[in-house]
């Protein structure tokens, strides 16, 4: 099975990176082949289509909208997990977010 990590960009350090690192490699002791992008769609788009599911990280923040998108576009499922924040960032709206976690496969929240 191949898997692919949605997240932002690598730029600045946070516990997100360090949970997908932990994930990806608890995820390669089972017969998965991970794949980690840490730059949200459009900044550099991966071909979904070659995935069979797609773990994305946040759902708060505006340049979380494309991970979702690019997850429908390819009609691949999708688990979140989720910190929670009690606000949004960007232009996110609360009705995107409940879409988001309502099409999810799955959701992991932690805080």
């Amino acid at each position: 099975m191949r898997v692919a990590v949605l997240n932002r960009g690598a730029d600045h350090p946070g516990g997100d990176l360090v949970h997908i690192a932990e994930l990806s490699r608890a995820l390669e002791f089972y017969p998965y082949n991970v794949s980690r992008s840490h730059r949200s769609f459009p900044d550099r788009p991966v071909a979904l289509t070659q995935y069979h599911l797609a773990h994305v990280q946040h759902i708060n923040f505006d340049w979380c909208r494309p991970n979702f998108r690019a997850c429908w576009e390819a009609a691949i499922p999708y688990v979140v997990t989720c910190c929670n924040y009690d606000s949004l960032f960007g232009d996110v709206t609360w009705p995107e977010v409940v879409e988001w976690l309502n099409r999810a496969a799955a959701v992991i929240v932690y805080t």
